[in-house]
């Protein structure tokens, strides 16, 4: 009778197939991994099936064409190619030709559209200006108020803790007299000092 994997308490998530096929498992470990694909069908067709695929992968690689020595100038020839292929790499007079460029083909535009064309982009940017403006005027007026608020709230609270709280009335006769001790004192050390 075979024993059984699942009633052992082995787990197939616990095996790992390519170390075992790197070599890379202690001795012990590969006995237990050998015992698993004993009992389980599935964990050894994974290992079959990586085998084959190493198998193939080693004799494509034997077949292949050796590699080839990269040419001297190859950088070179890479990176004109990069620069000639991609357009952030550029001179700086290239981008003032297509700004002047683009900037000729507006004003083409807008002659050829007439009078109008102008008078309706000036009305547009107008319009954006002043809704920009009276949203940022409503933002600053309410936080402007919603500071008045809190300022008035908390010179009402802070007017019934220090007026109408006998613990404050207490710590400020507490403070009064401390400050006077403290200064009766300085006064005397400076009357003693001045006659020495």
């Amino acid at each position: 009778m075979r024993p059984d994997a699942r009633k052992s308490g082995a787990d197939c998530a616990n095996f790992d197939v390519a170390a075992y096929l790197d070599g890379e498992l202690s001795p012990s470990e590969e006995i237990l991994i050998e015992q698993h694909f004993a009992v389980c069908t599935s964990c050894l067709s994974e290992f079959d099936l990586q085998k084959r695929l190493l198998s193939a992968l080693d004799s494509a690689m034997a077949e292949g064409p050796a590699l080839k020595d990269v040419p001297a100038n190859f950088a070179r020839v890479v990176t004109v190619n990069a620069e000639s292929s991609v357009s952030g790499i550029r001179n700086p007079s290239e981008r003032f030709r297509a700004v002047f460029v683009c900037a000729f083909l507006l004003l083409l535009v807008t002659v050829s559209l007439g009078t109008d064309a102008g008078s309706v982009a000036f009305d547009t940017s107008q319009k954006a200006a002043q809704q920009a403006f009276s949203v940022a005027g409503f933002l600053v007026h309410f936080v402007f108020e919603v500071g008045t608020g809190i300022g008035v709230v908390l010179r009402y609270v802070g007017h019934g803790v220090v007026y109408n709280s006998l613990v404050s009335a207490a710590a400020s006769l507490l403070f009064f007299t401390l400050s006077s001790v403290a200064l009766s004192r300085m006064v005397v050390r400076y009357n003693r000092g001045s006659k020495a």
